[in-house]
């Protein structure tokens, strides 16, 4: 079965499981920031979480549903380094000093306050 798989259905499983993390995640990228502002936050929370998924689990059935379990590795491989590159992609510049919340732990940051 594994030798049957060709480097062209490979490609085509992996470029689509990008398509779909690249839809799933810059959809809920998009959905949290509209949820602040929103008049009905859990209303904009539970549509786009049914469309996301929907979208997605529509995705790899119709994969699945085209070739075998292996191309559906290939494809999840594919939606997860979507999220990496879009988590990547998307993460707001670090400004101000280097000492921040961020950086330092509670506990840490409150006995250098406490040292001063």
């Amino acid at each position: 079965m594994l030798e049957s798989i060709r480097w062209t259905e490979m490609i085509a499983a992996l470029v689509m499981g990008l398509v779909l993390g690249s839809l799933f995640f810059s959809g809920l990228w998009w959905t949290v920031r509209r949820l602040p502002g929103a008049r009905r936050p859990l209303l904009l929370y539970f549509v786009s979480l049914l469309l996301r998924t929907g979208a997605v689990m529509a995705g790899f059935y119709l994969l699945l549903s085209r070739w075998q379990w292996p191309h559906l590795l290939i494809a999840l491989s594919g939606f997860l380094a979507a999220r990496l590159l879009l988590v990547g992609w998307l993460k707001p510049a670090r400004t101000g000093s280097s000492e921040g919340p961020a950086d330092t732990p509670a506990g840490a940051r409150s006995q250098q306050e406490a040292a001063q």
